[in-house]
């Protein structure tokens, strides 16, 4: 995905130094409330929210926040904390890439869309 979202990455919740390891390039750790801004200051960016900032994500939404369009589900263990099946949805702005090659795999499509986007 970082060729069809070439520009920085918003972490929100998620702070595990792997993160900046395994995604590479401009990484900004924040909170669910800075997502909204974020994405409408640098388009071409990812935002990476967990379960635990979703709230603040969701009242910034209601606040009249531009709504971040959701791309891609990932969840897994993490092994740091013991936390199972940590969810993080990761979000961009609107319009997305039609390009077929920026779709993600099946397993990465969220099973149910976010509340805050809806």
């Amino acid at each position: 995905m970082r060729a069809c979202y070439p520009k920085s990455t918003i972490i929100a919740g998620y702070s595990e130094p792997s993160a900046v390891f395994l995604i590479r390039g401009d990484i900004v750790l924040a909170q669910g409330s800075d997502v909204p801004r974020f994405l409408a200051e640098r388009p071409g960016s990812l935002a990476v929210v967990d379960l635990s900032e979703a709230s603040r994500l969701t009242e910034s939404l209601r606040a009249g926040a531009e709504p971040p369009v959701e791309v891609a589900c990932v969840t897994g263990n993490n092994l740091f904390t013991g936390r199972g099946n940590t969810l993080l949805r990761i979000y961009a702005k609107a319009p997305l890439s039609t390009d077929p090659a920026c779709a993600p795999p099946a397993r990465y499509r969220c099973p149910v869309p976010s509340a805050a986007v809806r």
